[in-house]
């Protein structure tokens, strides 16, 4: 992810995206990248950058918000032709520490089985 954090100065979007059957290594193989990609995120950032975050995930086809106790979302395409996620809630990032809690937390809140 080192490579595209820098285009998300230049109005661009990185996403991480993981899909797979439960048990597979998802969470394992993201998890491993996520600590450097905060800290270079707030290295090449400028000064006092706040970062916001969300964090949802999709099982048995529902949208809930991992980061707002669960609250069930929907998720629909605007009439630009992108896809929105209405009611997710979005929380302010402005370390790597901070952010690094913030996903964590995300985490601690996925379905699990």
């Amino acid at each position: 992810m080192k490579h595209l954090l820098p285009s998300l100065f230049q109005q661009g979007v990185v996403t991480v995206f993981a899909y797979g059957q439960t048990g597979s290594g998802k969470t394992y193989t993201v998890a491993s990248t996520t600590q450097d990609a905060c800290n270079e995120l707030f290295a090449i950032a400028p000064g006092g950058s706040t970062f916001y975050m969300s964090f949802f995930e999709i099982y048995g086809g529902k949208a809930s918000d991992l980061l707002n106790d669960k609250k069930k979302l929907a998720i629909m395409e605007d009439a630009k032709g992108k896809i929105q996620v209405q009611g997710l809630e979005e929380k302010p990032a402005s370390s790597a520490k901070n952010m690094i809690d913030i996903i964590n937390f995300g985490h601690e809140q996925r379905t699990t089985h």
